[in-house]
């Protein structure tokens, strides 16, 4: 688990004792790498359970590394949706964000 997961994890327990989380009302979401992260916590699911993800700004460096096929299936499976937004002129990483969002559309995902 990478630094910014780990953190996120302790902060995402800490709410859960504090408070009744009803993960069908939870949407991670982010910018940039955190988009990328908030589009990874929500396809592994636990111990991040929500109903989908917004991601702006993108920053993927290869699709391989964010997920495979089995984990948009299982999301697309669980009703998980997620919702993209990236600029027209954001060369660096729209290739691999245009090519994450053709896989989940393959796999069923709503996004």
């Amino acid at each position: 688990m990478i630094r910014s997961e780990a953190e996120l994890a302790a902060h995402w327990d800490s709410l859960n004792r504090s408070y009744r989380i009803d993960p069908n009302r939870v949407i991670l979401a982010g910018a940039s790498q955190g988009g990328t992260l908030a589009i990874k916590l929500s396809l592994q699911g636990k111990p991040f359970l929500s109903r989908g993800f917004i991601a702006v700004i993108l920053a993927i460096r290869g699709v391989e590394a964010l997920v495979s096929s089995a984990d948009l299936n299982l999301a697309a499976e669980h009703g998980l949706r997620g919702w993209i937004l990236i600029d027209e002129l954001d060369y660096s990483f729209r290739a691999e964000t245009e090519r994450f969002h053709a896989l989940a559309k393959k796999a069923g995902l709503s996004c």
